[in-house]
């Protein structure tokens, strides 16, 4: 569920839209060659001499005597990992469980027509306490961003399947024949449009913010936000070219 935008740099109160669950992303560990190999021809061809070759064939044996229990290490470092990142992935799905469920009980207690600006308002609470808005300035942010929270949300939506439709083609394998080749690049631009949207989107959520505050909490804003903005994870990137 989430690292993102070929570029959209998320400021405090986008971080707080995000809150949620990170899925934990699958560590890659490289699949080493069973054995070492250098061939005697590729070496006599830079010049070396026989009985260096004989020396380097030897150390190649000597080396692939212990790439065995290497590779048996390698094997069981990788199950420890794939445990970990299980415990890691269940422990943090538990605890936004826990929001989620204080969520859901915090509704049942409001009236009706006020859980949308529960959820938007929970959003921004860390905005509205770190410039100390106002009501009237609460007020019409709230408006303005229950307005945008469904295009955003929306937006990231399409930005996840795009990247794991993505990932799907990539799993299977170089694309090869003309078709596949088709089907990798129309699944690239897929993504590379849902995530300007996406960008687009939490943009209007930050433009919003920002459309609320004096001068002075502006500055305020743009300096922390500049100082704090970066690349948050909330969609995956593709894995590189």
């Amino acid at each position: 569920m989430r690292h993102v935008l070929l570029a959209a740099l998320i400021g405090l109160g986008l971080a707080a839209f995000a809150g949620e669950a990170v899925e934990v992303p699958a560590i890659r560990v490289p699949a080493p060659s069973p054995k070492l190999s250098i061939s005697e021809s590729f070496l006599t061809g830079l010049g070396m001499l026989p009985d260096d070759v004989k020396k380097v064939e030897a150390e190649v044996a000597r080396l692939n005597e212990q790439r065995a229990s290497l590779l048996k290490k390698l094997d069981v470092a990788r199950k420890d990992l794939l445990d970990k990142q299980k415990d890691l992935a269940d422990a943090l799905k538990a605890l936004d469980d826990q929001e989620k469920a204080l969520d859901a009980f915090v509704a049942t207690h409001l009236p009706k027509d006020k859980e949308q600006d529960y959820t938007v308002r929970k959003q921004l609470q860390p905005v509205v306490d770190w410039l100390k808005l106002k009501d009237d300035k609460v007020a019409e942010l709230l408006t303005k961003q229950k307005a945008q929270a469904d295009t955003v949300a929306k937006a990231r939506e399409a930005a996840e399947a795009a990247h794991k439709a993505l990932l799907a083609l990539r799993d299977a394998g170089a694309p090869e024949t003309k078709d596949q080749i088709e089907a990798y690049k129309k699944a690239r631009d897929a993504y590379t449009t849902a995530i300007k949207n996406y960008s687009a989107a939490t943009q209007t959520w930050l433009d919003n913010i920002e459309s609320v505050l004096t001068d002075e909490q502006k500055l305020v804003w743009r300096t922390r936000y500049r100082r704090t903005a970066s690349p948050l994870d909330l969609v995956p990137p593709p894995a590189k070219e």
